[in-house]
């Protein structure tokens, strides 16, 4: 055996550390890397609460290291540490611990409800209509933010539940849509080039107060088969075990590169507004994403603000992710977000109670 080989190995924790670190590293550059030119990045951002916690872990085995004296290399507790304090700080933190707030006397308050449904196919399995009508009337929100909606649903809650005010984008179902208790004054709804997905937005006068407001449903991540069937067959000797990582690992960086793009085309479509601008919505992508920056810059996330707790609003893979959002803009006051755990669908609703400043 070569003399180099034992000191890697007496070098092993500093390498394992270093890469953890630099996977950190990777996972918080990813929402200023456009997947298109590099989508390694956004790959590493999908598992930052893992990497997060590795992190945590190699920073406190130095830490008894350096307390023990068992070691010399005190410097490489830095590099886990440097990852745990920028983490904290960024929008990919996973942990929230907000009591929420009351509204100011005469403070006009709007709740909003964004939810994926999944077109209600648990809700329709378990025979769950009442237990879903009275969530509805429950959480009584102003306006309603659906993605992967039918028809029938649409109308199901906008004629029983009494609203009274509906857009959808009708070219595919299920489609997004935006369902009012106030008046819409203008609406639009579009699908992404070559996609299933879409958004459709809508001004609506809310209190005297003309608003615009976005209910988005960015590209799926479509890897949901194949990681089940990779688990179940997880073989490291298997071929059909290599081809599909690599099938997951090519559908991965094909949509993210779509989300990036479609993130783009609705700012930019947002951007023609002349009233303040609200996104809500099923993002599939994850916080320290290249297309969650796109449309969280200049605005308030409501989790940030308010939520607490994990904020997992999809807990389908094992990865308990927080892809579902209400972003608003800086001059409002976000008060309340709330992801209620109801059975209706495979995602999570997300309420949010916000107001104007005073």
């Amino acid at each position: 055996m070569s003399t180099a080989a034992p000191k890697v190995i007496r070098l092993g924790d500093v390498i394992i550390t270093l890469l953890i670190a630099a996977a950190g590293a990777a996972a918080l550059l990813a929402p200023f890397i456009n997947p298109q030119t590099n989508w390694l990045y956004a790959f590493f951002a999908l598992f930052f609460p893992w990497i997060y916690l590795l992190n945590a872990i190699a920073a406190a085995y130095w830490l008894v290291r350096i307390l023990t004296g068992k070691t010399t290399r005190r410097w490489t507790i830095l590099f886990p540490l440097i990852i745990l304090v920028l983490g904290w700080f960024s929008p990919g933190r996973i942990i929230r611990h907000h009591a929420g707030r009351r509204p100011a006397n005469n403070q006009p308050v709007i709740r909003l409800l964004t939810y994926n449904t999944h077109s209600l196919q648990e809700m329709f399995r378990d025979n769950t209509e009442d237990d879903f009508r009275q969530f509805i009337r429950r959480e009584h929100p102003d306006i309603l933010f659906l993605q992967e909606t039918n028809p029938k649903i649409a109308r199901y809650i906008r004629a029983r539940l009494g609203y009274g005010h509906i857009v959808r984008n009708d070219k595919f179902i299920p489609s997004t849509t935006i369902i009012s208790r106030y008046p819409i004054l203008a609406s639009g709804a579009a699908n992404f080039y070559k996609s299933g997905n879409g958004y459709a937005w809508a001004d609506i006068e809310v209190r005297g107060r003309r608003l615009r407001f976005y209910s988005v449903f960015l590209q799926s991540n479509a890897i949901s088969t194949e990681t089940k069937h990779l688990a179940d067959e997880s073989d490291l000797n298997s071929k059909k075990t290599w081809w599909r990582l690599r099938r997951i690992l090519a559908l991965y960086r094909m949509t993210a590169r779509q989300r990036a793009q479609q993130a783009r085309e609705v700012k930019l479509h947002a951007m023609q507004s002349p009233y303040p601008v609200f996104f809500a919505g099923d993002f599939n992508d994850q916080p320290l994403a290249y297309s969650y920056r796109l449309l969280a810059e200049n605005k308030k996330d409501s989790f940030v603000e308010a939520g607490s707790g994990t904020g997992t609003t999809y807990p389908g893979l094992g990865l308990n992710l927080r892809i579902d959002y209400v972003l608003t803009p800086p001059d409002f006051i976000i008060l309340k977000h709330r992801i209620p755990a109801v059975p209706f669908s495979d995602h999570y609703p997300v309420v949010v109670d916000i107001a104007w400043q005073p």
